[in-house]
This record gives C-alpha cells, structure tokens and sequence, in this order.
C-alpha cells in the first residue's frame, strides 16, 4: 500500500515538472505558452521577454505554437510546434572555473593571466542547441561565442535582449532612498563576497545585504543609494546584467568591479568601476558625495538616450527572431 502511494505521488511530482501549468497568448495565428510562475531570480527578464515577443509578432504573418522557456506542453500542434530558451549564464570563464570542464578555449584575452583566453562555456548546450531560438542577456557573452567560431549552431539562432525589465521614462529621483549602500548577495558564503561584505562593513557600517526579495526587488531598488555588484568567483567573469541594468534603470548607482568587454555594454559609461580590492574606498567616496555622483549619471540626457536606444534594439531583435522561426 506505502509503495503504491509512493509510486503515484512520484508520477504526479514528474508529470507536475514536465508539464506545468502554462498560460497561453494568442497573437493572430501565433501562440504563446509560458510560465507566469518562471524561477523567480530571473522572472523578471523571461516575462518581459515574453511581452517582447507578443509585440513582435502582432505584424508577422506566423502560425506558430512557440513555448518559452524550457517547458513541455500538453495539446500543442507539433507541425507548428517551435521552441525557445534562454542562456543566462557566465560565458566568459577563467580555465578551471567551476562547470567549465570541457569549455573550449575562445579568442577573449584575459587581462590577468596574459597569453591565456576566455573559455567559451555554454551550460546545457545540447538543450540550447535543440532550441527554435535563443534569448541572451549579455552582448560580452554573445561576443564570447561569436568570435570563437566554435558553436555556429548557437550563434545563429540566438537573439540578444539585454534586461530592461523596467517601463522607460522613470523618474529618477534621489528621494525617499533610506538603504544607503546594498549588495543582493544570495551566498554570503562564497569567499571573495564574504571577504568583501567584511570590508565593506568597516568602511561603511551603513552597508548591507539584501537576499531573497526577487518578488519585490523594484521597491528594493527605488529605496536604494548605491548597489555593489561583485562577481561570485574568480573565474566566472561576465557582468552580472540582470542585476545591474534593472538597478540603473530605477536611479541606483551601481558600483561594479570590472569586467571583460566593458566597452561593449551599451550603457557602461554610467556605471562605477573598479578593481575588486578598491570596492570599499570606492563605495565610500561615492556616497560622500552622492549628490555629485548621482546628478552627474541621472541627469545626463545622455542616460535617457542609451536606455531608449536599448529598447528600440531589443524590440528589433525580438522581430527578427519572430521572422526566423518561419523558416525553421
């Protein structure tokens, strides 16, 4: 008896992971199926994509049943069946990072180690390769695996939507922001980050960590003076976009150790950046002068220019990709 229930709560667990509830948006002959409950950390950024790609496809003549995202669906017509998943992992990997055992060496010089290059690490690429099309949110990951030459298969189907995941036209105000100085580290326990929260505490005792506000990490940001990005490793290097873009978005001041490809992220002129050992000095100079610092990036007409040019280009890329699922 024991076994049997057993049995049956396992076979309902997988059928509840294979196949969750997934809501649908018909757009003339195109549907849409996705997860309004995505994993939170990123659910932002997947719902926003999907808003994309409905708008995408209210001009395109396509008879497609697209699912977002790697899920399964029951009832979905398999002639007109296409597929779409995200990448959303560091590319841009030091050799003998963590899950890079087998990355091929890419074209990307890394600045501390000369003569060596970047690995072009692609977690889960068969699954990736299997994909209709693919969603990137870092244009130094894309770069990564483009000039490598190694997975075309990749490259030509993959779709670059940096994280705007915030309406354009906010008000950047510098009122109402009592958290001074934040990190949105969930592992406090990895050890450069641990180092760093130590530091960061002695020269700020203002500072603080914030974990586990995915739901709400808008009302996080518009409170927020300054946020400190550092990556989790030493190894992994591409900058951690989901997090930062959202924070410039709502009028943070995002202080950011450095990064490969700086100069290729649209808006990296108005962020703060710095070697990982200068992060405190940093952080303290900035929020001594956090007026200067805070008019100098968000009344700059040049910000408002950068942030619309980003949504027109995702809006552009988001059709191509529509376009391209006609023909595969």
């Amino acid at each position: 008896m024991m076994k049997t229930l057993l049995a049956r709560a396992l076979d309902y667990w997988e059928t509840i992971w294979k196949f969750p509830k997934l809501s649908c948006i018909r757009v003339g002959k195109t549907r849409f199926f996705y997860n309004k409950n995505h994993d939170q950390v990123v659910r932002d950024y997947y719902l926003y994509t999907v808003e994309l790609l409905r708008e995408a496809a209210a001009g395109i003549d396509l008879h497609a049943d697209i699912v977002v995202g790697n899920y399964r669906v029951r009832g979905v017509n398999r002639e007109h069946y296409r597929k779409l998943d995200f990448q959303i992992e560091h590319t841009l990997v030091k050799p003998g990072g963590r899950g890079s055992a087998g990355a091929p060496s890419g074209c990307i010089p890394i600045p501390s180690m000369p003569g060596i290059n970047y690995l072009v690490r692609i977690q889960d690429l068969d699954r990736l390769a299997s994909a209709d099309g693919l969603i990137e949110y870092s244009k130094p990951n894309l770069i990564n695996i483009q000039t490598s030459r190694i997975h075309s298969e990749v490259v030509e189907k993959t779709c670059l939507v940096a994280p705007l995941v915030f309406p354009l036209g906010a008000n950047f105000s510098d009122t109402g922001r009592d958290l001074e100085v934040i990190t949105l580290f969930g592992n406090t326990e990895e050890p450069r980050r641990k180092k760093l929260l130590e530091k960061l505490k002695q020269a700020n005792s203002k500072s603080q960590n914030i974990s586990g506000h995915f739901g709400d990490v808008r009302s996080i940001y518009r409170r927020t003076k300054i946020l400190v990005n550092v990556r989790q490793t030493d190894h992994h290097d591409t900058l951690e976009e989901l997090r930062v873009l959202p924070a410039l978005q709502s009028g943070v001041i995002v202080i950011s150790e450095d990064v490969p490809l700086r100069n290729e992220i649209p808006y990296s002129e108005f962020i703060i950046w710095g070697a990982l050992e200068d992060i405190p000095s940093l952080v303290e100079s900035v929020h001594k002068n956090y007026d200067r610092y805070f008019n100098s990036i968000f009344k700059n007409e040049k910000l408002h220019k950068c942030l619309k040019r980003i949504s027109i280009e995702n809006k552009e890329n988001a059709v191509d990709l529509i376009r391209s699922m006609k023909n595969s």
